[in-house]
């Protein structure tokens, strides 16, 4: 996961200095929920429903 983190964010010295997370803190923050349901939405207004909802709750057990 650091790997992934550290491969997503810009590449500044400050980076390796900051420090880490807590582990009450939620993985997926309250941006990462909206970014998700606004791209279900986009996804159901473009397919149409019954591909878009499988295609979404595949998604949604890999996240959980």
């Amino acid at each position: 996961m650091a790997a992934l983190a550290l491969a997503t964010d810009p590449p500044e010295p400050e980076l390796l200095d900051r420090k880490p997370n807590s582990k009450s803190e939620p993985l997926i923050n309250y941006t990462m929920w909206k970014m998700v349901i606004g791209q279900a939405i986009y996804q159901v207004k473009k397919r149409g429903k019954t591909a878009c909802l499988t295609n979404f709750l595949i998604f949604l057990f890999f996240i959980f």
